[in-house]
């Protein structure tokens, strides 16, 4: 990964020095780094993290770290400091989840397309990964990826009329999903709706 980050060839896995930039850094984003970067290396990435992130005692809470005992003994820059690291793991381990659930939601929506069964992300699972340090901005972005993985997966029945049934009725279960103009996410229930025709 760090190849991608520096625009370097040490691995051998970077041969065009790709310099993507480094999301720690806030360089790049932790969406726009991953999705830069080849996917065997984004696999690789995630199995890394997680093996750091699952260093994390179950137990370990930021709420935990404030009662204990060395807690009223730091002053209060190493305290905000401690909330800091203690933020930044959970968010580690957050983005390497949130890979996971995108690469899922990726796959769900191809078995969706092809008319097959999904069994969707439940809205707990993907809240699991959301970052404690987000901003508003990037809380907004997280939520309608969601909101709109939810959406397509909501359309099953219709993609398997499509795929499985005759073609009138095919031909009326696209028709069903024409938006109308004052529907909320009119735009991307209008990309639903195109591909669904194509």
């Amino acid at each position: 990964v760090d190849d991608w980050i520096n625009g370097t060839n040490k691995t051998g896995k970077n041969e065009s020095l790709t310099k993507i930039g480094d999301p720690r850094k806030g360089e790049i984003s932790d969406a726009g780094f991953t999705s830069a970067i080849p996917l065997k290396e984004t696999r690789e990435h995630v199995q890394k993290v997680l093996g750091a992130a699952a260093s994390i005692p179950p137990g370990a809470t930021i709420s935990s770290i404030s009662r204990m005992p060395f807690w009223n003994k730091m002053s209060p820059q190493d305290q905000s400091s401690a909330i800091d690291k203690m933020s930044a793991l959970y968010d580690m381990r957050a983005s390497a989840g949130r890979v996971a659930l995108q690469s899922k939601m990726q796959d769900d929506l191809a078995l969706l397309e092809a008319g097959k069964n999904v069994s969707p992300i439940t809205p707990e699972a993907w809240a699991s990964t959301l970052p404690v340090q987000a901003t508003p901005a990037e809380r907004m972005q997280l939520e309608q990826t969601f909101r709109h993985y939810q959406q397509a997966m909501s359309l099953q029945p219709v993609y398997q009329s499509i795929v499985q049934g005759t073609p009138q009725q095919g031909l009326a279960a696209v028709q069903a999903l024409q938006p109308q103009e004052s529907a909320p996410d009119f735009k991307y229930q209008q990309e639903l709706y195109a591909t669904a025709q194509a």
